[in-house]
């Protein structure tokens, strides 16, 4: 996660990793309150965002990763757990009744992919951020292949409603 958050108090810039270890840091279970608030927040955008939907809806999880995991609040990575970050199956559940079909897809195939250009074909290189190495292939973003795993898992609730 690249995001910027800005410590209200203080005005400085933070990476949104870099927060979270501090928010983390803090005595008691600071961080764990921190993080139900975020979901919270996350899940009333998201009942905003539905209601104002009026064709079918279809709730889709598609990530490298269940959405049932344990939280683990130790460090960045054990809260973020891949994205969709801090999303767990409780979230998907709440917002249930507002969807006209779940659908999810479970997939990591195809990673890493070799970054190459859409002109030439030729592997490239990218830098994504001040100081960081150079990146040949993609660890993070879907692959070509979980695309296809996506649209075959897409394709049946599809159906129902086109």
């Amino acid at each position: 996660m690249h995001g910027i958050v800005t410590v209200r108090e203080t005005g400085e810039k933070l990476s949104s990793n870099e927060a979270y270890s501090r928010i983390l840091q803090q005595p008691g279970d600071y961080g764990e309150r921190i993080i139900e608030e975020t979901r919270q927040n996350y899940i009333q955008l998201y009942k905003e965002l539905l209601n104002k939907i009026t064709v079918p809806k279809i709730l889709f999880w598609f990530s490298d990763r269940e959405p049932d995991y344990k939280d683990d609040y130790s460090s960045v990575k054990g809260i973020f757990h891949g994205f969709p970050q801090m999303v767990n199956r409780e979230m998907t559940e709440t917002i249930a009744d507002l969807r006209d079909d779940y659908v999810e897809c479970v997939t990591d195939r195809g990673l890493p992919n070799r970054l190459t250009s859409r002109f030439t074909g030729k592997e490239v290189s990218i830098i994504d951020g001040p100081g960081r190495k150079p990146k040949t292939k993609n660890y993070y973003y879907p692959s070509p292949e979980m695309h296809e795993d996506a649209a075959r898992r897409l394709r049946p609730a599809l159906e129902k409603f086109f």
